[in-house]
């Protein structure tokens, strides 16, 4: 009897110390979540009040929008402690050019929970051929691009400061498919864009033209398709974007809305980056600037900026 009591008593005792150990593990997941929780929190505190700092010390520059840089625009250096890096672009009020601006500030919370500059620096050139971003124009190829288009734009403009322009539509004509890869070429696309718009935009803007139709390039032509295309005029900047392939739905995996936007905007930064701040591609498969990119995995990898 007394051998059975000191066995349960052993078997209590480590039980016990499961439940404790297994309580304590819980604690600590928990609390870790908390932190990244308040740490992202923090990124974008940080973010906002930079913004806001480089605004105020650039006050010759007007209708100033931000771009992120590379991945990591906000990288903690240690406790509530972050270093901050991107790109701006406005208009020199007594000049009337183009202002682009590459800025990295050192911020730190101080003693009454608010985030100072504890050190910056910034470039800026200027001048007629300088980046612009203060105009993109987003137009829909066809109808049924109209609703990923006016989705992306409202992102852009609430994670980005990019106010994007949302053109009325355009329909693809039937002389840009090829009859025979049933496919539009993403240059017949650029012409289209160009014949409505071009004498309605601002010199060096950009027109981001976004279509559910498959695309192919004519410079590429051995390519059986792309999902994007670029190109440069002395006038503007334009881009194409196809969803043809982007989207699940057309892959035979079911409609995933969410998952369209992600690769679309993906597509759309990159762009961006490219063409209106001449950065240059990177071979980092988690840069929004990756190059090439050769199927949906690649897309689905890359970063969104931040």
């Amino acid at each position: 009897m007394r051998d059975y009591a000191v066995r349960l008593l052993f078997f209590l005792l480590g039980f016990t110390a499961i439940l404790s150990s297994g309580c304590t593990q819980v604690s600590v997941v928990r609390q870790a979540a908390k932190a990244r929780a308040a740490q992202e929190a923090a990124k974008e505190e940080v973010w906002e009040f930079a913004k806001r700092t480089v605004a105020e010390r650039r006050p010759e520059v007007t209708g100033l929008s931000f771009f992120p840089s590379e991945l990591g625009s906000v990288v903690s250096t240690g406790m509530d402690n972050f270093s901050v890096r991107g790109y701006g672009s406005g208009f020199d009020k007594q000049n009337k050019t183009p202002v682009f601006i590459k800025w990295t500030l050192s911020v730190k919370r101080s003693p009454d929970n608010r985030w100072q500059s504890l050190s910056s620096s910034t470039s800026a050139r200027s001048g007629p051929n300088t980046p612009y971003i203060t105009y993109v124009g987003l137009v829909p190829l066809g109808r049924e691009s109209e609703a990923p288009a006016r989705e992306m734009a409202a992102y852009f403009d609430q994670k980005l400061s990019l106010k994007m322009k949302l053109l009325p539509a355009l329909e693809v004509p039937a002389a840009a498919v090829h009859p025979q890869r049933n496919q539009a070429a993403a240059d017949a696309l650029v012409t289209l864009m160009k014949r409505r718009y071009l004498k309605s935009i601002p010199t060096g803007a950009l027109l981001i033209g976004v279509t559910g139709q498959d695309i192919y390039s004519r410079d590429e032509a051995e390519l059986r398709f792309v999902f994007s295309s670029r190109f440069v005029t002395e006038q503007a900047r334009y881009a194409v974007i196809s969803t043809a392939r982007l989207d699940p739905a057309n892959l035979g995996q079911g409609p995933d809305p969410s998952l369209l936007q992600s690769r679309l905007r993906k597509m759309a930064l990159k762009n961006i980056g490219i063409l209106q701040y001449e950065l240059s591609p990177s071979s980092d498969p988690r840069s929004f600037l990756y190059t090439p990119i050769l199927e949906l995995r690649d897309i689905d990898t890359m970063g969104d900026g931040f």
